[in-house]
């Protein structure tokens, strides 16, 4: 399933930083609400980290973004709502 730790960071608004992998691609979007790096490539995670370090602003907006996905996609009433239309459709 979807990685809880980038989830919750994500609606705290901070900006994440992640490998690459299944999970993470369903929820961050290089660049736009966070920062992702190829698996095995531990320069590229230390340069990611860096990025967000050395610009705080740019930062601030990734967290930002990060907030505005969880409440467009993963926010209860998103997600409830979700599963309504999921039984609704069984029972059809």
């Amino acid at each position: 399933g979807l990685p809880t730790v980038l989830l919750e960071a994500m609606a705290c608004s901070r900006p994440v930083v992640s490998t690459a992998v299944s999970g993470a691609l369903d929820v961050i979007e290089d660049g736009k609400n966070g920062l992702l790096f190829p698996p095995y490539v531990p320069d590229e995670m230390a340069h990611a980290i860096l990025r967000v370090l050395k610009d705080p602003g740019y930062g601030q907006l990734l967290g930002v973004a990060a907030r505005e996905t969880i409440e467009r996609r993963y926010s209860w009433s998103v997600i409830s709502q979700a599963y309504v239309d999921q039984y609704r459709n069984l029972l059809n």
